[in-house]
C-alpha cells in the first residue's frame, strides 16, 4: 500500500509540473509531493523490516523527506494561490537549516537512530535525543510558521481563494495531526510500531488534492485531469460497445468458426471502421458531459453573443448599456463580478457583482498586468477593450461564484464579446460627442438668436423712427411747396402781370418740377403709411377713362422735353367705377412717367386703356432699355432698382413700383408686366369691373 502511495505521489508531482513548469507554486508542490513519496517509500523499505541496513535507508528517507517538507510547505504557502516573491534573506535560515540537517543524516548514521535490535518482542530501536531535536525543532517550527502565514493570508482574500486553500490545508492539517502523533512524538520515545499511520493518513491530503485540481484552477491541472478522464471513458467506452458488437455479431454470423478467417476479418474491419466512424460524435458527447460536470458551464456560445449584441444595439447611453451587457453576462457565466474600467479618467469604473475596490483604475491594472499579479486580486480573466488602435479601458472578469475555473473556450468568448463591446462603447462615445456638439451648438445658436432679436428690435426701432422720420419731412416739405405751386400757377395764369414767352416756358418748367416734387411727397408718405399700418385705400365714383386722359396731359411737357410722344386713345363707352382716384393716378403718372425717361427719342409710348374678360385693363407700352431677367422677381419690392434703371436715370426713388403693387392689391386687382432686356416693357393693370362697380360698404363707426 505504502508502495502504491508512492506512484500516487509521484504522479502527482508530475501533474503539477505539468501544469506550468515555469510557475514557482507549481514546482514547490511537486516537491512536496515528491516528499510525500519519499516518506511513503521509505516508511515502506523501515516496515519491511528485513535488515537492519534496510531500515536505516528507510528512516533515512523518511526523515528526509520530513526535514524538506516543513519549509518547501512554508515557502509554497506564500507563493499560492497568488504569486509573491520570497524574500532571500528569509529564505536562507530554512535552506541553510534544512541543508545542514540533510548532511548530518548522510553522514552520521546515528544522528537520529543509534541502534536496532532484533529480540523476542521484535525489533527494539533506540533514538539519538539530542539529534533529534535537533531534526524535530526546525521541522516544527517550520510547520507551524506555515499555518500562521495561511491563516494570516487566509484572512485578506476573497472567498473564492480562501475556499481553494482550505481545501489543500485540510488535506495537509488531516495528514498531520495523526504525523506528529505516530511520527514525530511516539519515535522520540523509541516507539515506531504505529508509523505507518501516517502514512496512510497522507491519503487524505491527496485526495483533497485532487479533488481541488479537478474542482478549481489549483496549479493549472484542470484541464489535463478533465482531458484524461474524457478520453480515458471515451476509449473504454469504444472498447466495450467493440468487444460486445464482435462478440455479439460473431455468435449470430459465424457460430462455427473458431479459427481466423476471412468472414472474420470482415467483420472486425467493419467494426473497426464504425467506431472510427463514431469516435468523433462520442467525443463531442463525452466533451459535453464533462463541461456539465467538471465546468458547470451550461451555455450556447450562439445564443450568447446575440443576446448580448442585441443588448449593444439597443443600449443608447453608457450606464444603460454597462447595465444591461454586464447584468446580462455575469448572469451567463456567473462570475462574483464583472467590471469595465475606462481608460479615460472622465468615465467612472463600471461593475455589476463584488464592489470594485480602490486598485480598480486603468493605471493600477495596467500595473497588475504588467506585474502579473491580477489574480491576487480576485481577477480570472482581463481582456482589453480597444478599437483598432483607440484604447478603451479594459473588462475585468472576476473569479466563478462556483469556484471553477474558466476553460480555453469560455475565454476565447470572453475575447469575442470584448471585442464586440469595445465597438459599442466607441459608437457610444461618438453618439455623446455629437450630443454634446449638439448642445453646444444649440447654446450657441439660441445666443445668436437672442442676438438677431435684439438686432432685429433695434433695426424695427430705427425703421419706425425713419418712417416717422419721413412722414414728419413730407407734411414739412408738402406744405410750402404746395403754396410754390400754387403762386407759380397764379402768375402762369397772368394774376401777376403779362410775361414773354420765355418767361412762361421757365415758370412752366419750375410748376412742373414742383408738381413732380408733390407727387415723389406723396409717394414717401403712402410708403410710410403702409408701414405704420394707416395706408387706406378710399373709394369713390371715379371716370378712369378722364383720370388717364389727365394723367398722360400733365406729362406732356415731360414727354416734349424728353422728345418722346405719349399716345392715348379713349375708348367709346367705359364704365364708372369705384375707386381710389388719388392713389390711382399716381399709380398710372409713374407708370407712364417711367416709361418716358426710360425710352430713346424720337420714340413712342402707349397708353392703352381696354376692357378684357371682366376686367378692367391699363397697359403702357414702351420701347425702351427694358429689365433685365435676374432683377425682374425684384422689380416691384421696396427702393430696388435694376442696375441699367440706375444708369439711366440716377435721381429714381425705387417707391414707385412698389406703391403701384400696393394700390392695385388694394383693389383687388393684379399687375401687368412683361419686358424684354433692350426692346422695351409692357406695365400696367388689371382691376376687376364687377367688384368696384358697387360702392364700397360703409362701416359703422
Amino acid at each position: 500500500m505504502l508502495v502504491g502511495l508512492t506512484i500516487c505521489y509521484l504522479i502527482l508531482a508530475g501533474l503539477s509540473l505539468y501544469g506550468n513548469t515555469r510557475r514557482t507554486a507549481n514546482v514547490l508542490f511537486s516537491l512536496i509531493a515528491v516528499c510525500f513519496a519519499v516518506w511513503s517509500f521509505g516508511m515502506a523499505l523501515f516496515m519491511d523490516g528485513s535488515s537492519t541496513s534496510m531500515m536505516r535507508l528507510g528512516a533515512k528517507l523518511f526523515y528526509f523527506a520530513a526535514t524538506c517538507f516543513a519549509p518547501l510547505l512554508l515557502f509554497f504557502i506564500v507563493c499560492y494561490p497568488r504569486v509573491r516573491k520570497i524574500v532571500r534573506y528569509a529564505a536562507i535560515v530554512p535552506i541553510v537549516t534544512t541543508t545542514i540537517i540533510a548532511v548530518l543524516l548522510a553522514l552520521y548514521p546515528n544522528f537520529i537512530i543509534t541502534t536496532i535490535t532484533l529480540d523476542s518482542n521484535g525489533w527494539t530501536i533506540e533514538v539519538n535525543r539530542i539529534g533529534y531535536i535537533v531534526f524535530a525543532v526546525p521541522f516544527v517550527a517550520y510547520f507551524f510558521a506555515a499555518m500562521c502565514v495561511d491563516l494570516w493570508r487566509r484572512l485578506h482574500y476573497s472567498s473564492g481563494m480562501w475556499v481553494r486553500r482550505l481545501y489543500y490545508m485540510s488535506g495537509i492539517a488531516a495528514t498531520s495531526i495523526p504525523g506528529f502523533v505516530f511520527d514525530l512524538v511516539l519515535p522520540f520515545y523509541g516507539e515506531y510500531r504505529w508509523i505507518w499511520i501516517g502514512p496512510l493518513a497522507s491519503v487524505i491530503f491527496l485526495g483533497t488534492t485532487l479533488y481541488s485540481m479537478a474542482r478549481f484552477r489549483m496549479l493549472h491541472v484542470k484541464s489535463f485531469l478533465v482531458q484524461a478522464v474524457t478520453y480515458a471513458s471515451l476509449i473504454v467506452t469504444l472498447a466495450a460497445c467493440y468487444g460486445a458488437a464482435f462478440f455479439g455479431l460473431s455468435q449470430v454470423f459465424l457460430p462455427q468458426m473458431s479459427k481466423p478467417s476471412s468472414g472474420m476479418f470482415i467483420l472486425n474491419t467493419i467494426l473497426v471502421l464504425a467506431a472510427a466512424f463514431a469516435f468523433q460524435p462520442l467525443r463531442r458527447m463525452f466533451d459535453r458531459y464533462a463541461e456539465r460536470i467538471f465546468y458547470h458551464r451550461k451555455y450556447s456560445a450562439e445564443h450568447v453573443v446575440n443576446v448580448l449584441t442585441r443588448l449593444t444595439v439597443r443600449s443608447t447611453d453608457l450606464d444603460t448599456l454597462l447595465h444591461s451587457y454586464l447584468r446580462a453576462f455575469s448572469d451567463m457565466f456567473r462570475p462574483r463580478y464583472a467590471a469595465v474600467v475606462f481608460k479615460d479618467a472622465q468615465h467612472k469604473p463600471y461593475a455589476v457583482g463584488k464592489r470594485l475596490t480602490a486598485h480598480m483604475a486603468y493605471d493600477a491594472i495596467t500595473q497588475l498586468k504588467q506585474n502579473g499579479t491580477i489574480s491576487m486580486h480576485g481577477i480570472a480573466v482581463l481582456l482589453p477593450l480597444c478599437v483598432s488602435t483607440q484604447e478603451i479601458g479594459y473588462l475585468v472578469v472576476g473569479e466563478g461564484k462556483d469556484e471553477r475555473e474558466y476553460r480555453k473556450r469560455d475565454i476565447a468568448l470572453f475575447g469575442v464579446l470584448a471585442d464586440q463591446l469595445s465597438i459599442a462603447l466607441l459608437n457610444i462615445f461618438r453618439l455623446e460627442e455629437i450630443r454634446r456638439f449638439a448642445g453646444t451648438l444649440e447654446h450657441e445658436v439660441n445666443d445668436a438668436t437672442a442676438q438677431l432679436r435684439r438686432s432685429n428690435e433695434q433695426l424695427r426701432f430705427l425703421d419706425t423712427v425713419k418712417d416717422e422720420f419721413v412722414s414728419m419731412a413730407s407734411h414739412q416739405l408738402r406744405t410750402p411747396l404746395t403754396s410754390v405751386k400754387g403762386y407759380l400757377s397764379m402768375v402762369l395764369d397772368g394774376d401777376a402781370g403779362e410775361i414773354s414767352a420765355s418767361q412762361r416756358q421757365l415758370l412752366q418748367e419750375a410748376f412742373t418740377s414742383s408738381e413732380r416734387m408733390v407727387h415723389l411727397i406723396s409717394d414717401f408718405l403712402n410708403v410710410s403709411r403702409l408701414q405704420t399700418g394707416k395706408f387706406v385705400i378710399d373709394r369713390v365714383q371715379t371716370d378712369l377713362v378722364s383720370l388717364v386722359a389727365e394723367e398722360v396731359a400733365n406729362v406732356s411737357q415731360v414727354a416734349s422735353a424728353h422728345k418722346v410722344n405719349v399716345r392715348f386713345r379713349k375708348p367709346a363707352r367705359f364704365p364708372l367705377l369705384y375707386l381710389d382716384e388719388n392713389k390711382l393716378r399716381q399709380v398710372i403718372m409713374n407708370l407712364i412717367d417711367n416709361a418716358i425717361y426710360y425710352s430713346p427719342n424720337a420714340d413712342t409710348v402707349r397708353v392703352r386703356l381696354s376692357i378684357e374678360d371682366g376686367d378692367v385693363v391699363l397697359r403702357v407700352v414702351d420701347h425702351g432699355i427694358g429689365v433685365p431677367k435676374d432683377a425682374q422677381k425684384r422689380l416691384f419690392t421696396k427702393f430696388f432698382r435694376a442696375e441699367n434703371a440706375r444708369r439711366q436715370r440716377p435721381d429714381g426713388t425705387g417707391i414707385g413700383l412698389y406703391l403701384a403693387k400696393k394700390v392695385i392689391h388694394g383693389h383687388g386687382g393684379s399687375l401687368i408686366f412683361e419686358s424684354e432686356l433692350g426692346k422695351g416693357s409692357t406695365f400696367g393693370f388689371r382691376l376687376p369691373i364687377r367688384r368696384l362697380e358697387k360702392p364700397p360698404k360703409k362701416t359703422v363707426p
